[in-house]
């Protein structure tokens, strides 16, 4: 709490400490590189499972791990480590620290959208007709896939027209999103 007393006495409460979109941008651009090498490391080794209880298990710790380091970090420390590299961190709209309550409700969309995809991919891993790059994907599939981008589309239409940059999952779990602190030339 005392991090937010001191963006209070800088004089952030201008609304200067609620424009962190770039910083957003930037903060998910850090965390894809810091969750880019277990995907790697999946596209490396999946061609030499042969067990299907073992291409399952792997499949689900690899569909949702992002989901799970957003929840986690998210609730421990109120940021991500792209979050912590850009200078902001969630917060509860009154102020105080998040928990594991409100970072779930944070991430929910992202959760059932995860969810969703990970049942499809091991229906067809017991089907036998799962591959990581398939070459044409089923209604499901595309359907998952135009929800996710929509999802995407809204909540940036949403952070981009509050006064406040709360997106979709902010309102959500009545979050919103702070710098911890400025640069320098600001």
């Amino acid at each position: 709490m005392e991090w937010f007393l001191q963006l209070s006495a800088d004089g952030l409460n201008d609304g200067a400490m609620y424009r962190t979109f770039w910083r957003r941008v930037w903060a998910a651009f850090f965390d894809f590189l810091i969750l880019m090498p277990p995907a790697a490391a999946l596209f490396w080794y999946w061609p030499r499972l042969t067990s299907p209880t073992l291409q399952i298990a792997l499949f689900v710790l690899a569909s949702m791990y992002g989901v799970a380091y957003s929840i986690l970090l998210h609730a421990k420390w109120g940021q991500t480590f792209g979050k912590m590299a850009t200078g902001v961190r969630v917060i509860d709209v009154a102020g105080g620290p998040i928990g594991l309550r409100q970072a779930l409700r944070r991430d929910s969309p992202a959760l059932v959208l995860s969810i969703a995809s990970t049942a499809l991919g091991i229906r067809d891993i017991l089907a036998g007709e799962y591959a990581l790059m398939p070459a044409s994907e089923g209604p499901l599939s595309i359907a998952l896939g135009a929800a996710g981008f929509i999802w995407s589309l809204a909540e940036i239409l949403t952070m981009v027209t509050n006064p406040r940059r709360r997106a979709i999952h902010d309102l959500i779990a009545r979050t919103v999103v702070v710098k911890t602190r400025l640069p320098t030339d600001v």
